[in-house]
Formats: structure tokens, sequence, C-alpha cells
């Protein structure tokens, strides 16, 4: 990422079929894991794991996660740290929404009429497709500022993709 764009904060993607959890409400769905960081206890959503596979792995909570990304980095504000962190997700997440729709235009249906097996057949195949995806690529998606920009690409990558 260049140095330019440090200070960048980059718009939140909209997205149609997935849902964002809301981290602040007290509804939020809990973990049984504690940051390692800040020892948050049940933290609400894991932002980011240590030693993922093997028998002790460590958890982060999503605003420790965002610390070290800033840190990492070289953010200049928290703010253009989060945007592009959540980019990275959420560009992964508006492929396969893309994708769902090309699907379900090629067999004439609405999304919300897939079956879940062809809901899961598709995301799956997005997210096989998209590991395969360079990381330069993945970085020049990421930093495409507008949605409907971002969405023409995207419409040009699922192309390549069959079904």
């Amino acid at each position: 990422m260049a140095k330019s764009y440090k200070n960048t904060i980059l718009p939140e993607i909209k997205l149609k079929y997935f849902k964002r959890p809301d981290l602040k409400s007290p509804n939020c769905p809990r973990t049984n894991f504690t940051c390692a960081k800040c020892e948050m206890k049940n933290i609400p959503f894991i932002g980011s794991m240590d030693d993922a596979y093997s028998s002790n792995p460590k958890y982060f909570c999503e605003d420790c996660a965002i610390d070290a990304y800033m840190a990492t980095y070289g953010f200049i504000s928290r703010e253009a740290a989060v945007s592009w962190r959540r980019r990275i997700f959420d560009v992964g997440y508006f492929l396969n929404e893309t994708l769902l729709e090309c699907y379900a235009k090629e067999k004439n249906m609405a999304v919300n009429d897939l079956s879940e097996e062809e809901w899961w057949k598709v995301c799956n195949l997005g997210n096989n497709f998209y590991n395969k995806v360079p990381k330069r690529k993945k970085e020049w998606l990421e930093a495409v500022p507008t949605q409907k920009e971002l969405e023409e690409n995207l419409q040009k990558l699922c192309r390549k993709i069959k079904f």
C-alpha cells in the first residue's frame, strides 16, 4: 500500500446480502475467548489470531487488531486504518455478492430465491477464486475508491468464473 494512502479514509462498501455484526450492541453474540492484548473477556468478535493452527492460539478483539494493523502499516489516523482494514474483508464479501447476482441472473432467478446449497456453492467458488488472486491485485481492488468502480472491476473478475 502506497504511503500516500495512509491518511485516506475509504468509504464503506454497502453490502446487500452479508451483514456486519454490531459489536456495540448488547445483543451481539459473545465468544468464550479473552483478548490476548487487552484481556477483554468474552470478546464479541475475533479481530485476529496468532498461532491459529497451534494448540494454544491467541485471540485478539477487533480494537486490538485494528491497533496492530495501524502500527504495522503506519497509518496516520485510526479512522483510515479502520477503513482500509475493513476493505480487506469487504472486497471479498462484495465479490461473492456480485458473483451471487451473476449466478442468479444466469439462472433467471433472484438472489434471495437461491437455495442454501446454491448460495454456499457460489460463495465457495468465489472464495476459492479470490484466494488465487495475486496480492498486488487484491491491494489494488481494496484501494478502488468508489463502490461503483469496484463493482465494475469485480464484474470483470466474475466473467472469469464458470459455474
